[in-house]
C-alpha cells in the first residue's frame, strides 16, 4: 500500500476502482472532471487496484488532491479481510 500524505482531514474521500488516475477512460476522465469541478474542497483517493498493475499516473493530479492511497485488493495477507 503507498500513500501520498497530506496535513489534516479531507473534505471528500472518493473510492476508485482500476482506473483513477492510473488508466485512461470515460470513468477516469469523470473523476478528473469531477474532482476539478470542485477546486473549494480537498479529495482523498483511495485506488483499490490489482497488484500486478501499473501505477503511473495517466493524469496530471489537480492540486485539490491531497492524498493517495494505493490498496492493492489481490495482495492482501492471509486472514486481513
Amino acid at each position: 500500500m503507498s500513500t501520498q500524505t497530506a496535513s489534516g482531514p479531507s473534505d471528500v474521500c472518493l473510492l476508485v476502482e482500476g482506473g483513477y488516475p492510473y488508466l485512461l477512460g470515460g470513468v477516469s476522465s469523470w473523476t478528473d472532471s469531477f474532482i476539478r469541478s470542485f477546486p473549494d474542497k480537498r479529495f482523498s483517493l483511495v485506488a483499490f487496484t490489482t497488484s500486478d498493475q501499473e501505477r503511473t499516473r495517466k493524469f496530471d493530479l489537480p492540486a485539490n488532491v491531497e492524498r493517495i492511497v494505493d490498496v492493492p485488493i489481490d495482495a492482501c495477507p492471509p486472514g486481513r479481510l
